[in-house]
């Protein structure tokens, strides 16, 4: 199963509308990457695609992935450094 979440209503709108297009099933969730809204140890693989890095507090961004990986999970992120913007 795979879950994605945003903070941006519009943009999961988006989400779900090319999840249909593409005929993948995805559940999307609204949520902010600084209090998810899952619980502990949700899921085997945490992947964020640059939204976690505009959080104004990432260190409460990376407790919140590390919690609601599961032990022995993975965690992966891309981002990228000031002045590196693609």
């Amino acid at each position: 199963m795979v879950t994605g979440v945003d903070i941006a209503p519009n943009l999961l709108e988006q989400a779900r509308e090319r999840a249909k297009r593409e005929a993948v099933e995805v559940t999307f969730d609204e949520g902010d990457a600084e209090e998810l809204p899952y619980g502990d140890a949700s899921f085997d693989l945490v992947i964020s695609m640059f939204g976690a890095m505009f959080a104004p507090r990432p260190e409460l961004v990376a407790t919140e992935l590390m919690r609601i990986c599961r032990p022995g999970g993975s965690i992966a992120m891309a981002n990228w450094t000031a002045g590196a913007a693609p």
